[in-house]
């Protein structure tokens, strides 16, 4: 009988981790040396599902740079399904959009001790390394509630808050609300363009091979030109 009520305790609490549903706005900022994106996102948790998508955003050049802004009015989402541990996300290359899927968590996390408040509550710090940066996370058990924002998940509670160590990126949250009717958002993820994450970069890498080699064929010979990319995850370049 002992051995049944533990199995049955671990399925409660499975179950109340995916049976509440909630909405929760960040304030989503990236900053480059050259420009900077401030954006509000919301994510909305249904169940097992997820999508974390744009509501706003302000872009600015830093003074002396001429930065290309491409596909603007395109809302960026990220759409997870924990059960079936999958994630699909939009994502530019130059003036084309593309949609990767990813296999869930995308993370693998350090979880330490120290804990602070965020919006009263108390969270829990982890930390990871993702695709060419460091973070650190702050995640909260006190919401019966797993998720986070971006493509950032895996811990054992709600993420509140995850940084950059270069400060690149900052998400935070700003307000969290509790919802009994919530209908997720529907974005059109476009199955058959799909690819995976490797291609994406390989793709990516071959674009901008394309965009220099006809730089260098329209320019001066004896001025140097080149493209600044600017970019939160590292895809090889």
């Amino acid at each position: 009988m002992k051995h049944i009520y533990i199995l049955l305790s671990l399925f409660l609490t499975i179950s109340m981790s995916y049976s509440q549903s909630i909405v929760i706005e960040y304030n989503h900022l990236i900053s480059f040396p050259t420009n900077s994106t401030e954006a509000v996102y919301r994510l909305e948790i249904k169940g097992s599902k997820s999508v974390y998508y744009q509501l706003k955003s302000d872009f600015t050049e830093k003074e002396g740079n001429d930065v290309i802004q491409a596909n603007e009015g395109i809302i960026p989402f990220v759409i997870k399904d924990f059960s079936n541990k999958k994630t699909v996300y939009n994502q530019p290359i130059i003036n084309s959009m593309k949609f990767i899927n990813d296999e869930l968590p995308m993370q693998a996390w350090t979880l330490t001790n120290e804990t602070k408040k965020i919006k009263s509550f108390t969270c829990k710090k982890a930390t990871t390394t993702f695709r060419g940066r460091n973070y650190t996370a702050w995640y909260t058990e006190e919401l019966s509630i797993i998720g986070g924002p971006w493509k950032f998940d895996g811990l054992p509670g709600l993420i509140l808050s995850v940084s950059s160590e270069d400060r690149v990126l900052n998400i935070e949250a700003t307000k969290i609300e509790k919802k009994s009717n919530l209908e997720l958002a529907k974005f059109d993820v476009q199955e058959k363009k799909q690819m995976n994450w490797e291609d994406y970069c390989i793709k990516y890498r071959e674009v901008i091979e394309r965009i220099r080699k006809n730089m260098k064929a329209d320019s001066d010979p004896d001025m140097e030109y080149d493209i600044n990319i600017n970019l939160v995850e590292d895809i090889g370049l």
